[in-house]
C-alpha cells in the first residue's frame, strides 16, 4: 500500500510538473538584434534572418528608406526582442515571419504608425492586420512619411528580372484603406509595352503578382509563386519577350487617366525605385 501511495504521489509532481514545462516550450521565440538590414528585416545574434510579418518598408535607395531602417536600428538593435509567429514560421527565402516586440512595443506597427512602412499581407498571416490597419489609416491621415509621396491606392512591392529564376514579374499593393479594383490601371515597360489590367478588387494591404510571361501549361509550375501562401492573384502579360532584364528597367504604374502613381527600378541586385 505505501508503494502504491508512493507511486501516485510521484505521477502527481509528474502531472503537475509537465504543464510548466509545457508553457516554457510554448513561449514566443526571442534574441538579441545583432545586425538591421531595412526598415523590415533583422539578423538575430543566434543567426537567425528575421523578416516582420504585415508590413513593407521601403527598399534602399526609395524615399524614406534611411528613416526607416534607422528608426528600426534605434528601437531594436543590440536588444533583445521577443518575437511573436503567425501561421506560417519561414518565408521562401528561410527567414523567420514574425512580429517583432521590444519592451511592449509591436517595431512592425510603430514604423507603420510612422509612416515608415505600410501594410502588406500574405495570408494566412492575419494576427494583427486590423490593428497594423488601423496604424496605417492614422499615418496616412497626418500624412507622415512615405504618405508624402505615395499618389495612388496602389504601389509596386517588389520587382524581379529575367534571369531570377522565375519569369520576370512585378508585386502590386492595395496601399489604400478600403477595398479597391485596379481595374484599367497600367503597368508599362522601358519600349512602351503596357498591360491594363482587368478587373480585380484587393482588400487593403493585399496585392497581385504580375508576370510578364503567358499563362503556363496546366500542371506546370512554370510561373507560380512557389512559397507563398494563398490571397495572392496572379496574371500574366503574356509579353513576347521579358517585359524586364538583367541590364535594368524601369517598370511604371499608372492610374485608370494616364497618371503615374508609382515607378520601380527592376535590377538583379539592387531593387529601388526611380527618384522623380
Amino acid at each position: 500500500m505505501a508503494d502504491a501511495r508512493r507511486v501516485g504521489a510521484i505521477l502527481v509532481a509528474v502531472l503537475v510538473f509537465l504543464p510548466a514545462v509545457s508553457g516554457a516550450q510554448a513561449d514566443p521565440p526571442g534574441g538579441t538584434v545583432q545586425r538591421v538590414y531595412d526598415g523590415d528585416s533583422i539578423l538575430l545574434a543566434d543567426g537567425r534572418k528575421v523578416r516582420y510579418l504585415g508590413i513593407n518598408a521601403p527598399e534602399r535607395g526609395q524615399p524614406y528608406s534611411a528613416k526607416s531602417r534607422a528608426l528600426n536600428e534605434q528601437l531594436v538593435k543590440g536588444n533583445r526582442v521577443r518575437l511573436e509567429l503567425d501561421r506560417q514560421e519561414r518565408d521562401r527565402y528561410g527567414r523567420t515571419l514574425a512580429y517583432v516586440w521590444k519592451d511592449g512595443t509591436m517595431v512592425n506597427e510603430r514604423l507603420v504608425r510612422e509612416g515608415l512602412a505600410y501594410v502588406w499581407v500574405i495570408p494566412p498571416n492575419l494576427k494583427h492586420y486590423d490593428r497594423l490597419l488601423a496604424a496605417q489609416r492614422d499615418a496616412r491621415a497626418d500624412r507622415r512619411g512615405i504618405w508624402n509621396k505615395l499618389r495612388g491606392d496602389f504601389a509596386f512591392v517588389r520587382a524581379s528580372p529575367a534571369g531570377s529564376g522565375r519569369p520576370p514579374f512585378v508585386r502590386i499593393v492595395n496601399v489604400s484603406d478600403r477595398e479597391t479594383n485596379i481595374e484599367r490601371h497600367g503597368v508599362e515597360d522601358r519600349a512602351g509595352h503596357r498591360f491594363v489590367f482587368p478587373s480585380v478588387t484587393l482588400k487593403p494591404g493585399y496585392g497581385l503578382l504580375l508576370f510578364s510571361a503567358p499563362k503556363p501549361v496546366p500542371g506546370s509550375d512554370r510561373g507560380s509563386d512557389s512559397g507563398q501562401a494563398g490571397g495572392t492573384a496572379n496574371l500574366y502579360w503574356g509579353h513576347p519577350s521579358p517585359a524586364w532584364n538583367l541590364e535594368g528597367e524601369t517598370a511604371v504604374l499608372r492610374d485608370p487617366a494616364g497618371k503615374v502613381i508609382d515607378e520601380f527600378r527592376v535590377a538583379p541586385k539592387r531593387r529601388q525605385r526611380k527618384r522623380r
